[in-house]
């Protein structure tokens, strides 16, 4: 739905826009080609396209049942010719705006998805919003007070109170859309919809979750499952599983769940905004169903559809007729947001949270099949960031190095999150004021989980996330097993660490490798960033070693730092001693790089030879700078300490990504 154009390393321009146009309506729109040009006449009937499944034409008889059932309910006694006054008075609001819209000339010749009568394209660069003229605002809010006062007549209209959270919201007043949405007396959990709808427009997206929760409980069965179809939503596979899934059914009702828990685009906002759009624009189409469009066209499957997938534009311009092309009309074009992104997940909805693959999500999709602009952040980037898995029992402790890419200084909210399904209780940690690089960590219980690593500065309205499944896998006890490296660049002049501490040594274990993670200095716009150090500076690594048996047993310990061509610039090798019969062991190691140490991304490696047991590997890539003015050289050797242990297992492995 949109382009995104580099300004510079690690940050992205605001996405560009999509906009729509009404084509020209042939005789059967089955068989007939999609062209543009000519707009479809106001009074010209809606069409099925041959491409549209039944279910919008199911949607549309659901959501008129609905309000007419609403309207029974709620004012049975009311009069008709009051709520048939303010539907002129809306046509006439919409015929007016159309006559005062800014002029263009785009779209002319640009169709990337034609639906039924329309155009969707994707604008590239995106062009700057133009602004409402005064007039149309004045008429909608003479409109608005003629509203209110026919809902003090007449309450339970359902229409009524549609109109008003509409234009209001329409307007930029969303606390005025949520007082009309309360003053609402209609029947049938319309109130409710309206409500979740405006609490939506107000950023309240929790609020709007359990408004929208107690809306669908209230409809019948087969409306709450026109209510909650993914199929526009989804393509390919996904989509043909979820259509054989029966409604109502319980294993349906888990997959929508799982589906919107995939979707949230920042589990550090509270609420579930994406899923709240949904909702909310399924709510816009059951008023825009029963009242005219902006569009020169009566409501149809073809702009359902649009709407469900990229919502309702929010600004337009008027495009003039042709005088060169006989027949041609003015068209209405509706510009979409600006920094729309598709936050959905494209597969792997039933698979294990812990084998989620980064790739599931598509953040960076120039002209995704269907779109959302969240309020807070213009732009999504990808976290660069490392993870290192620690055993704690039966839990581990998860620690996770970051840096926001971009060049920005104030602090950023910051959220790590280990969450195993959206009917379990994740693990969290959310730091307000949080530095733009810095590390969080986390304990949570040894099972698979979506590890989600999040950072929001509202002030420049830019995030960034890693979302990825994590796995601990943890070996069975008396299994040797590795953690991952934590490798990480040494203040000036710190003294050098003790070597290994049996047991966890002076400080706890937990102490030791936060204090661990907490040196690390990513640098780098890559995702997957590596801990910065200058050639002839020290870096420190820490790991630990499980699972060991009692008694002394000797084992090969091996740190080499090299390239991805297997050149070595350093190699240690020594001997430990497995003491103390915890079966435990922190290492810590500061380790000096040589002066002449190429600039570039080289490689730390831990391997720990057993005799009797499959090697143990750690890795962490090490990003090489220059050496600065009067750097200090020379390696330190290994540090006293350390027990001889066996291995065999891997916990956490070189950091997971």
């Amino acid at each position: 739905m949109s382009y995104a154009r580099p300004l510079g390393p690690g940050r992205a321009c605001p996405r560009a826009a999509a906009a729509w146009l009404a084509l020209a309506a042939p005789a059967t729109a089955a068989s007939a080609p999609v062209t543009s040009g000519s707009a479809l006449p106001a009074d010209t009937p809606a069409r099925a396209s041959a491409s549209f499944p039944r279910v919008f034409d199911r949607a549309r008889q659901a959501a008129d049942s609905a309000l007419r059932a609403a309207d029974a309910v709620g004012h049975a006694a009311d009069s008709a010719g009051t709520e048939d006054d303010l539907r002129a008075a809306q046509r006439r609001f919409e015929r007016r705006r159309r006559r005062r819209l800014p002029r263009t000339l785009s779209g002319a010749d640009s169709c990337d998805r034609p639906l039924g009568r329309f155009c969707h394209w994707f604008e590239h660069p995106s062009p700057e919003p133009r602004p409402e003229p005064p007039a149309v605002a004045a008429e909608r809010r003479e409109l608005l007070d003629r509203l209110a006062d026919g809902a003090r007549r007449l309450p339970g209209s359902a229409w009524i109170a549609g109109q008003r959270v509409r234009y209001q919201i329409e307007a930029g007043r969303p606390d005025s859309a949520l007082a009309a949405a309360r003053a609402c007396r209609a029947g049938g959990g319309w109130c409710r919809a309206l409500a979740g709808w405006a609490l939506h427009a107000a950023g309240r997206e929790a609020e709007a979750e359990r408004a929208f929760d107690r809306w669908l409980e209230a409809l019948p069965a087969g409306e709450r499952c026109e209510a909650t179809d993914l199929s526009d939503l989804l393509e390919g596979d996904l989509r043909s599983r979820f259509r054989d899934l029966p409604c109502p059914d319980p294993r349906r009702d888990a997959f929508v769940r799982r589906f919107w828990w995939l979707a949230d685009p920042l589990r550090l906002v509270e609420g579930n905004e994406r899923r709240a759009e949904d909702l909310s624009r399924r709510t816009q189409d059951r008023i825009l169903s029963s009242s005219a469009s902006t569009f020169l066209a009566s409501w149809g499957p073809d702009l359902s559809e649009l709407l469900l997938r990229y919502g309702a534009p929010t600004w337009w311009e008027r495009r003039p007729a042709d005088p060169l092309r006989p027949g041609s009309r003015a068209t209405v074009v509706g510009h979409d947001a600006g920094h729309a992104r598709s936050f959905l997940p494209r597969r792997d909805v039933w698979m294990s949270s812990g084998s989620l693959e980064t790739d599931v999500w598509d953040l960076s999709d120039d002209e995704p099949p269907t779109s959302y602009a969240t309020a807070y952040a213009d732009t999504f980037l990808a976290l660069p960031h490392r993870t290192a898995i620690f055993r704690r029992g039966d839990s581990v402790l998860v620690a996770a190095p970051y840096a926001f890419p971009d060049s920005g200084t104030a602090p950023v909210e910051a959220l790590l999150e280990l969450g195993p399904g959206p009917e379990i209780e994740p693990a969290r940690r959310v730091r307000y004021g949080a530095p733009r690089a810095g590390t969080l960590t986390l304990r949570a219980p040894a099972r698979p989980a979506l590890l989600s690593i999040e950072l929001l500065d509202r002030s420049e309205r830019a995030a960034a996330r890693a979302r990825y499944g994590l796995d601990p896998g943890l070996p069975d006890r008396g299994i040797p097993a590795i953690s991952g490296l934590l490798a990480g660049p040494l203040r000036r002049g710190r003294p050098p660490t003790s070597g290994s501490a049996p047991g966890g040594g002076v400080s706890s274990p937990e102490d030791r490798a936060v204090a661990a993670a907490r040196r690390l200095r990513l640098s780098g716009p890559a995702a997957r960033a590596a801990p910065s150090v200058a050639a002839g500076d020290s870096v420190g690594l820490y790991w630990e070693l499980y699972g060991l048996p009692p008694g002394r047993a000797a084992y090969e310990v091996q740190v080499a730092l090299g390239d991805r061509d297997g050149h070595r610039n350093v190699r240690l090798v020594w001997w430990e001693e497995a003491t103390g019969g915890s079966g435990f062991s922190a290492h810590e190691l500061t380790l000096g790089i040589p002066d002449d140490a190429p600039a570039g991304t080289l490689a730390v490696e831990i391997r720990v030879d057993i005799p009797g047991w499959t090697p143990l590997e750690a890795v962490s890539p090490l990003e090489i700078g220059p050496p600065p003015p009067r750097s200090r050289a020379g390696p330190h050797g290994p540090q006293d300490g350390g027990a001889p242990h066996r291995g065999g297992g891997t916990l956490g492995g070189s950091p997971v990504y």
